[in-house]
């Protein structure tokens, strides 16, 4: 059972005449098409009998799965994490299964083709077809590790930014937390600044380099910002000797 009938798989009462026209091909069945339409029937029955006895969340990788993944989230590009992460957040009216198609799509891409990431390329579109006509229990077991592994790095680097952030009342109630809806263009200039190259070249550097190069710079501040307060302390000390 391909991964593009995952949606009709997931609703409460199966539509067996419209799952029987997309798994055929058909949408006028003829009376010398009753042997074929009744062998397909029986396979369709048991295959939705199997998936609906599955726990989709406890599904894992298979090593039958043609779709090469990356080793780890980390590895793939900016850009393409930037859309992963928008689309965990908001998928939208995206049904249940052009969300994990997309979602595949995106993390597997580059590692698949070897090919720059660009969503809106025909090259990507070809994917994201390949990735619907695959086996919905080898995408369902590589979609929880894609989930897994953002959850587990939006965390790892959430952690690391925030032991070297700095605090400044003034900029908080200045309202400085209005800048975060700059963020992702911030990176973006960081990249291009630091690696000399372009808004395109920068959207293709990994996502752990992009990451770990704004960590550079924040534990660049934190540490200036620990060296002020140590040098104002001793100051205020001297002159009250």
């Amino acid at each position: 059972m391909e991964l593009k009938f995952l949606t009709l798989l997931s609703e409460q009462e199966i539509n067996y005449q419209v799952l029987l026209q997309k798994r055929l091909g058909k949408t006028k069945l003829r009376w010398y098409h009753t042997l074929l339409f009744i062998r397909t029937f029986r396979k369709l029955s048991k295959e939705i009998e199997v998936l609906r006895n599955l726990d989709p969340k406890k599904v894992e990788e298979s090593p039958n799965c043609t779709i090469r993944r990356p080793e780890d989230i980390d590895s793939i590009s900016y850009g393409a994490m930037v859309e992963l992460q928008i689309l965990f957040q908001n998928p939208g009216d995206r049904d249940i299964g052009e969300l994990i198609t997309e979602q595949i799509a995106i993390s597997c891409y580059e590692s698949h083709t070897k090919k720059d990431f660009d969503s809106d390329s025909e090259e990507f579109k070809k994917f994201r077809i390949l990735v619907s006509e695959q086996d919905v229990v080898y995408m369902l077991g590589l979609h929880n590790w894609v989930h897994e592994q953002v959850e587990a790095c939006i965390e790892k680097w959430n952690r690391l930014f925030k032991e070297v952030r700095t605090y400044d009342q003034d900029w908080d109630n200045a309202g400085g937390s209005a800048m975060d809806k700059f963020n992702i263009l911030n990176t973006i200039k960081k990249i291009c600044t630091s690696f000399n190259l372009t808004y395109y070249q920068a959207l293709q550097v990994s996502y752990g380099l992009s990451q770990a190069n704004s960590l550079s710079e924040a534990t660049r501040y934190y540490i200036q910002d620990k060296m002020r307060i140590a040098i104002e302390a001793r100051m205020k000390a001297k002159q009250q000797s």
